[in-house]
This record gives C-alpha cells, structure tokens and sequence, in this order.
C-alpha cells in the first residue's frame, strides 16, 4: 500500500511507516523506529500496520539534515576557518 494516506480530524496526514520510508531517500527503518520511540514521531498501530503522523518525519528529516545527519548516522565536522 504505497502512497496511501489519511487525514485525521485535526488536519495530521497519517502515512503508513512504509511509505515514509519509501517517500524520504535514504531514510532508514531503525532511524525512524528511533524517531517514534523517543517521541519526536507520532505513530498509531492500525491491525498490524504502524502509521506515522508525516508532518513530523519531515521536520525531523529536515532537523536531521540541518545538523548534519548523514547516511550512516555520523554527524559531519565543519572545518574552523
């Protein structure tokens, strides 16, 4: 079920954890799972399936980003200049 997603009544899109990691390149499985388990990402267990609130794996990602996150998990060093 790539692709899919809910709105709920408070306006959160809701995406399945599998289409999060589809959607944001080179995001993996145990960074998200890390995410959710500190609580810096909402998620609901629908059956079997978890859901992931999508407006906070995008503002971790780019948070992530900012700080120099990179595949691999090791933070870059700037250079003093």
């Amino acid at each position: 079920m790539t692709g899919a997603s809910v709105t709920g009544p408070d306006g959160t899109e809701w995406v399945p954890a599998v289409t999060a990691l589809d959607r944001v390149p080179g995001l993996s499985a145990s960074t998200l799972r890390s995410w959710v388990h500190r609580g810096r990402v909402r998620s609901q267990r629908v059956g079997r399936q978890s859901w992931v609130a999508w407006e906070d794996v995008l503002t971790m990602e780019a948070a992530a980003h900012l700080a120099g996150w990179r595949r691999g998990g090791f933070r870059r060093q700037r250079a003093d200049t």
